[in-house]
């Protein structure tokens, strides 16, 4: 007999959708009761904030959003049912982060929203398929409504 999953790594997207993730999360998690980790990889570190992401004077730029997007993962986490989630915020490119945190946790199941695709998936192949293929446990990419992110 097949052994449930322990711990599952879920990859928030900051263009839309991580709500149906979350809640596959969450989902799996009450069928099997595996711990479950929120990670929203911060790629592009923004040089021009809009006003309302200007930090306070003096707080580390990265430190405010970090904290800013841990509150969001938490309150995702609520409204999806996830119990007791890890919360993780990184800096870095997003396959690379996915994998290496995936690899820290021992993670046996990483969830990630697949977007429809495009002309373009041919020259820049999404970060769902690059995780599918290179990652070191099971992925289930989760098929995110065109709504979600258009």
């Amino acid at each position: 007999m097949m052994a449930g999953y322990k711990h599952i790594l879920v990859a928030a997207d900051a263009n839309g959708g991580s709500e149906h993730v979350v809640e596959r999360a969450g989902w799996i998690q009450s069928q099997s009761q595996c711990s479950v980790t929120l990670l929203y990889v911060l790629e592009h570190f923004p040089e021009d904030l809009p006003a309302e992401m200007v930090p306070p004077e003096g707080e580390s730029r990265f430190d405010w959003i970090r904290e800013k997007a841990e509150n969001s993962l938490t309150e995702l986490a609520k409204q999806s049912g996830v119990i007791k989630p890890g919360i993780r915020v990184e800096q870095g490119s997003l396959r690379p982060q996915i994998l290496e945190v995936a690899r820290e946790l021992k993670t046996d199941l990483i969830l990630v929203g697949a977007h429809e695709h495009h002309w373009l998936a041919l020259l820049w192949p999404s970060t769902a398929d690059g995780v599918v293929h290179t990652a070191p446990c099971d992925v289930l990419s989760i098929h995110l409504p065109a709504s979600d992110y258009s």
